[in-house]
Order: C-alpha cells, then structure tokens, then sequence
C-alpha cells in the first residue's frame, strides 16, 4: 500500500457521525440484538431544492458476539432528507461489505425524529433479513478528558448501620460536541473508564452518556450516563444523572455530583466527578528521583528533566542543557514549549552559570534549547519601572503566549515606581508591564494561615478560559483543601488539581519523600487551540525505518496513523516538542499505512 498523508485530503464538507448506546445489529428470526459501534461521514451533494442529499462514505460498523470474534461490515451508500408541506422526512441505504457476503440496507422513508442527530432502522432482504439500528451524533469536536483530585466512588447503605468510605478514582473519558440549539450545548461521553487503580481492578466503572450546558438565565449542567460499575468481579448496569445543575467549576472544567436511578435501600452508586481537558501534564520536579518502573538498570531522574504525569520522559534535562551550552548539573526551574514545530523549549537555570555558547548567564534569563538567549532578566522586567540600575529578580516561572508576550514570575522583590507598589515572587507579572495577577488573587479562593503572606509562584499554566493551574514556592494550611505542599498543583478557583504524590506516582520513585516540589508545568489539552495546520514533508529513508519531519506552527505533535482510511486512527508516536519521527521498522520504499500528523 502506498504512504498516504492523510493530512492534505480534501474535507468537502464532510461531517462525521459516531455511533452511540442503541446501535444494534438485528439478527432475523428470535437471535438477540448485538451492539454495534462503528462511524461514517456525510459528505454533501447537489439535490432538488426541498432535500438535502449526502454520500455516506467511510462506513465502518463493527458488532462484538459474546465471547465470539468481532465482525466488521464496510461500505458506503446514500443519505436525504427534507420534504415538502408538513411533512419532512429522512431515507438511508447503505451497500455493506464483510469480506464474504454483501448486503443492501434501507431505511424506506421515515419522519425526521432530529434535526442533527440520527436515528433509523435499516432493513436487508426484506423482513427475514438482518437490520442494523443506527443512532449517531456527529462528530464535530473531540477532547480528551482525564480526572482530577477528588474523583470518587460510594457504594451507600441507607440501612446499614456502619460507616461507608468513598474510593478514589483515577482515569478519564472523550467528550464529542454533537451540536446545540440557541439555550444549549450538547455532548457526548465516549469510552469512559475509571478505575481505582488496583490490579485486577476493585472498582472499575465503565461507559457512555450525554451532557448538555446552557440555559435560558443561568448556565446549567444536564449529565445522563449509562455506566457498567464492576465491584471486585461483580456489578451492573445503570443510570447515573446529576443532582446539582450548577456549574462549580469554569467551563470545560467537570465538577459534578452524580447518583444511581434506581438502586436499593442496601445499595446505591453515587460519582463525584471531576475531570479536566488534558492529555498529559509536564512537568519539572525540585528533587530528582530513582524511578521503580521501567527497565533496569533505573536511570536516576534529576531536576532538570521533563517528565510527563504518564510516566515517561519527555526530554532529558541534560539535551535541553547541552544544546544551550551550559553544565548539566543545573536544575531547569520552569519552562514553556515554543511554537514552531522545532522542538525548542525556553527555559530558566536555578542559579548562574557560564555557557559555552551564550557566555554568562544568570538565573533570570530565559534560555533556549537551542542555543539562544531568549529574553535576558533586564529585557523581561524593562516595563515594569524598577529604579535604575535594574534589579535581576531571578526568573521562577514562564508562559510565553501565541502574540509574544511573556507571562513570568520572579523570585526577589523590588519596588515598581510605574506600579507604585511592591512586586514579590508571587505576583504573575507580563513583560508588557503590568501585574496579570496578584499574589492574593491567585489565592483568592484559598484560606490560607497567614494570607498576609507571600507563598511564591513556582509554576503555572493559563487556560484559554483565563483559570491557571499554578503551584507555590512554599506550602501552607489551607481552611477549606488542608495542607498544601509546594509540589502540589492548585487552581485560582480554589481547588487542588493534583497532589504532588500523584504526578510523580507513575514512576513509582524509590525515594521515601512525601513531595518532590513542582518546578516548571506544561499542559497538553484539545481545549487549547492549535496555532495553525502543520505540513508532512515527503518521507526519508534511514537505517532505523521512516523519518517523518514536518514544519508548523504548533508547539508538541504525535503522529497518527491507520492502515485504511475507513477505520479509526490511532496514536503511533508519544506526544513529541520535535519536528521529527522516525516510525520503527517501517522502510521508505514499501511503507503500509496513512499517516496523520496531530497538533497542540
């Protein structure tokens, strides 16, 4: 098969459709429904003016027999719908394909039960033939999700006289946007699955549902889930809805409180979700650690390195060093991934230090992998009006957005004359000049001891909803979360994201320590948009299979791939800071797939 670049195929307009709960292949006679689960794209064509009519190409159903081998049916067909007077009605047929029969399928035509959404029964070979029962809802965004601090799991006695302790959980889910009307968003929940981590699982809960935002006065959550919840081997299936419309937490963030429809006096399921858009964190720790997972011999991991809470590095902290020219026994304190498509990443050193190529350099000076001084000390802090000579602050955390302007913290204190007041090390402050967020603002939704005090700034991430996820220099006893440690990653809306314990568990690090600090935080989340399409060069050949290279604008790529263009791609690469991939084992001249290039 020849390579294909799935990136430079033309879109036309298509729109495609992901089967949801309720698809069902129907077996003539008194066999049972099987589910059925599989995709398809409606692409437009010219029609008469009162139908709409669309190709269906890309069809891909698959159904799963118990216990048996799964049986995929390909193919492609038609789709229209419109009317005219009262009636306004919708028809499909689909030409299916399995590899050793083929059939026709056909709708006939039936009223429009959803202006977006589709729901048809298709018959094959009159009424002894089989039937396919598709409900779909296109398909027209999708983020990953994965779970925050305080997810959990309670399985409630309201007879039992003894107490019931909720169980954490751990995992995540896709949400699908499928379309709206002017009061409302809706959602679909894809392949969710959370766990308690245990191996084989005690609690491991399982499914799909929809969730809708909006409202005509305030904004409301709506969520409808039909999960499958496993208790130690055993479990079943059931509805869980909210109890709470509100929204605690700021859009795309999940703050909700579900409860089991049904259930008994001696057993009810209630969720506590809560969940975020981000595909991995990175991020850079104060103390290094020996990993326990991996192979052996276990390389120690220092402070300079960026690792991602999946539980692999992401760059060496020693290549990010060397390519500035400086030792690598420096710690990175915080970094930012560039735009480019290069893999360089600007980052601060924690204290001075000569470069082989940049000559001296202080720990106020943003750095570049490759071998640049980005910005010097003086240069960040020029705006802020600090009284001749220039104090060097330091430089503790940085987030340098798609415009250009820089968002740091600090690590000394000086007074701005501009400002007229104070600048401390954890006040988030903008190399245009101005103050982007206070360090009592930050901590506004906290209760800390001593809210006089200033607990610094160490690292953060801005949403595009303007909520950052941050971490402070030095911990403190909070009214409302308990204990905060330095390492642990917080929201300014008043929430713990993650314990430092938490991010670092993957490695499962032999050192007996409780934190290991949070230094420098990286997101990689669908909720930010990318800053712009990247482009696939023509393959190379080398020793090692076939190098892929790529230029863009985005910051982190992963290479995508799928062996037909009708079935699902999937994730060939980690997320990479490159602008290259070699594909192993794969050579130049004969290669076996599509490849598809993602960006963040």
């Amino acid at each position: 098969m020849l390579l294909g670049l799935l990136l430079a195929l033309p879109g036309r307009g298509q729109t495609l459709y992901q089967l949801v709960e309720g698809s069902e292949w129907i077996p003539p006679g008194d066999a049972p429904t099987l589910p059925l689960r599989g995709s398809f794209r409606l692409v437009p064509l010219s029609g008469p003016l009162d139908w709409e009519v669309f190709a269906v190409e890309r069809v891909r159903l698959e159904t799963r027999p118990e216990g048996g081998e799964p049986q995929v049916w390909r193919g492609s067909g038609r789709y229209q719908r419109g009317g005219r007077g009262p009636f306004f009605g919708e028809q499909m047929w689909l030409e299916l394909d399995n590899g050793s029969s083929r059939l026709r399928f056909d709708s006939g035509l039936q009223p429009v039960r959803s202006e977006s959404d589709l729901d048809l029964v298709l018959q094959a070979g009159g009424a002894d033939g089989p039937a396919v029962h598709l409900v779909a809802v296109p398909e027209l965004s999708r983020w990953t999700y994965r779970t925050v601090a305080d997810t959990r799991f309670l399985n409630a006695c309201a007879v039992c006289n003894q107490r019931v302790i909720p169980v954490p959980l751990h995992g995540g889910f896709e949400l699908v946007h499928s379309g709206g009307n002017p009061l409302f968003e809706r959602y679909h929940v894809f392949n969710l699955r959370l766990t308690d981590g245990a191996e084989p699982p005690g609690v491991e809960i399982t499914g799909e549902g929809t969730v809708e935002i909006g409202g005509e006065v305030a904004v409301q959550q709506r969520w409808n889930l039909t999960l499958r919840v496993g208790l130690a081997g055993e479990g079943r299936t059931v509805r869980l809805v909210n109890t709470d419309p509100v929204l605690s937490r700021l859009w795309p963030m999940v703050s909700v409180e579900l409860e089991e429809q049904g259930g008994n006096e001696f057993s009810r399921f209630y969720l506590s979700l809560r969940a975020a858009p981000f595909r991995e964190l990175w991020f850079t720790t104060l103390n290094g650690m020996t990993p326990g997972a991996g192979p052996r011999p276990m390389n120690r991991l220092t402070g300079a390195d960026l690792l991602s809470d999946t539980g692999r590095v992401v760059v060496r902290g020693s290549d990010l060093l060397r390519g500035a020219g400086l030792p690598t026994d420096l710690n990175v304190d915080g970094f930012d991934v560039m735009p480019g498509g290069a893999g360089a990443v600007a980052f601060t050193v924690d204290r001075a230090a000569v470069s082989e190529r940049l000559g001296p350099v202080s720990e106020g000076d943003l750095l570049t992998s490759d071998g640049r001084v980005l910005r010097r000390n003086a240069e960040l802090l020029a705006k802020l009006g600090f009284m001749p000579p220039p104090p060097d602050l330091g430089l503790d955390a940085v987030f340098q957005h798609a415009s250009g302007e820089i968002w740091f913290s600090v690590r000394g204190a000086a007074f701005s004359e501009t400002l007229g007041r104070m600048i401390g090390p954890g006040d988030l402050l903008s190399n245009a000049g101005r103050v982007v967020r206070s360090h009592a603002e930050l901590l506004a939704r906290f209760v800390p001891e001593d809210p006089e005090r200033d607990y610094g700034l160490d690292a953060f991430f801005v949403w595009p909803s303007g909520e950052i996820w941050f971490s402070v220099e030095e911990g403190f006893q909070d009214g409302v979360v308990g204990h905060v440690m330095d390492g642990d990653l917080l929201s300014d809306q008043g929430y713990v994201v993650a314990r430092n314990l938490d991010l670092v568990q993957p490695f499962q690090p032999l050192e007996d320590l409780a934190n290991f600090g949070l230094d420098g935080l990286w997101v990689v989340s669908d909720a930010v948009e990318a800053l712009g399409p990247p482009k696939l060069n023509p393959p190379g050949r080398t020793p090692a299979g076939l190098e892929l290279t790529w230029q863009g604008w985005g910051r982190v790529f992963q290479v995508e791939s799928t062996r037909r263009l009708d079935d699902p791609v999937t994730p060939l690469s980690p997320i990479l800071p490159a602008g290259n991939w070699t594909v192993p084992g794969e050579p130049a001249a004969a290669p076996s797939g599509f490849y598809r290039l993602r960006t963040w």
